[in-house]
């Protein structure tokens, strides 16, 4: 792993117990913000597939341990957000708003979605009109909204991070020297 991927995992990670209590005492219960969506879909913008996945697990797995829902149905489904992000920046322009709000589109959608499934197959069940209007067209329009102050704030902390983390190699000790 490099240094850039490791401060982009850590800041997110970081960064998620935060964004959940933001959303818990600024956002409404329904129709607000998923913040760690975001934050999922902004590591596998900013990191590499294959620590892009595990990183969506984990923040997924941190929004299941603090909402007490069905453990592991949002741990799968932001893996899943993170691993679409990294497919798709490999696909479209990497340094497009558009391409980016592609990303969290389809990323929220895919979670969103995945979240549903994976909860009705645990017999919560959801209805269909109120989970597409009430859950899913406001996460999409969070998400079109959100992506672009996330991935700056993520990318210049993790920028940040990266910057103090000492180097690896004769550079980094002649440096420290």
């Amino acid at each position: 792993m490099n240094p850039r991927d490791g401060s982009v995992i850590a800041v997110a990670l970081v960064l998620a117990p935060l964004a959940k209590t933001v959303e818990f005492v600024a956002a409404p219960a329904v129709g607000g913000p998923d913040i760690l969506a975001g934050l999922a879909v902004c590591v596998g913008w900013l990191c590499d597939l294959w620590y892009a996945l595990p990183a969506g697990f984990v923040l997924g797995l941190i929004e299941d341990v603090v909402t007490a829902r069905c453990l592991g149905s949002r741990a799968i489904a932001l893996a899943l957000a993170a691993l679409l992000a990294a497919v798709i920046k490999s696909v479209l322009n990497p340094d497009s708003l558009s391409s980016k709000m592609l990303a969290a589109l389809s990323g929220m959608t895919l979670a969103d979605f995945v979240t549903w499934g994976i909860l009705a197959s645990r017999g919560i069940r959801i209805a269909a009109p109120y989970f597409l209007r009430s859950i899913w067209i406001p996460s999409a329009l969070w998400s079109l909204a959100l992506i672009g102050p996330l991935h700056f704030a993520v990318k210049r902390m993790a920028l940040g991070a990266a910057n103090v983390w000492p180097s690896s190699g004769r550079k980094g000790r002649e440096a420290a020297l």
